[in-house]
């Protein structure tokens, strides 16, 4: 695939997260802590990243806040890399999603219950999503796609709004759909 490693080596375990699925289709977490993100950690990882972004046209930044970075510094290199990249797909949750909102990435893909931490309220109509996601374009977000379960996927625009809605299914498990959804978004 022609892929290069470019993973940063820290001191520590790494973060273990179980999830379980319920014979009602609920799936709880059990994440655990993993390592600490020292200050040059961060700093290295900062500057290494920044170094690689001449190579791309799209960056995705996905997952949670590593223990030791704060929201704050989170945001900065978010706002740097949208600097040099303007194409960032944005994929987290809790701290980490507010944080990364700031530095408006191109792209951001929360699912109904991230959109509505997010958004302070409870969004039980496709109207209340919709009205959050052009909240998100007001704060110059250009695209944004919320996976709202089975009612499908809503993406809004400057050129208009689309849902898009899955056929009826027996679902299994919605493990790793959100991640699922990101990776074909970022592959086109």
């Amino acid at each position: 695939l022609g892929i290069a490693n470019r993973f940063q080596v820290v001191q520590g375990r790494p973060r273990i997260n179980v999830k379980l699925t319920e014979k009602d289709g609920e799936v709880p977490d059990f994440n655990f802590s993993g390592f600490d993100v020292t200050p040059a950690d961060w700093e290295r990882f900062v500057n290494d990243s920044l170094s690689w972004l001449g190579q791309f046209d799209m960056v995705c930044v996905s997952g949670s806040l590593p223990a030791g970075v704060s929201p704050e510094a989170f945001t900065d290199w978010m706002t740097r890399l949208r600097s040099q990249c303007p194409c960032i797909i944005f994929d987290s949750s809790r701290e980490a999603l507010v944080a990364g909102l700031k530095a408006a990435p191109w792209l951001v893909k929360p699912n109904r219950r991230e959109l509505e931490i997010w958004a302070g309220r409870k969004l039980p109509e496709m109207k209340d999503v919709i009205d959050a996601a052009h909240a998100l374009r007001e704060q110059g977000i250009a695209q944004e796609v919320i996976s709202v379960g089975a009612e499908g996927a809503l993406w809004v625009n400057a050129s208009g709004e689309w849902i898009a809605k899955p056929p009826a299914v027996d679902v299994v498990s919605t493990l790793v759909a959100g991640d699922s959804m990101g990776g074909g978004l970022l592959y086109g």
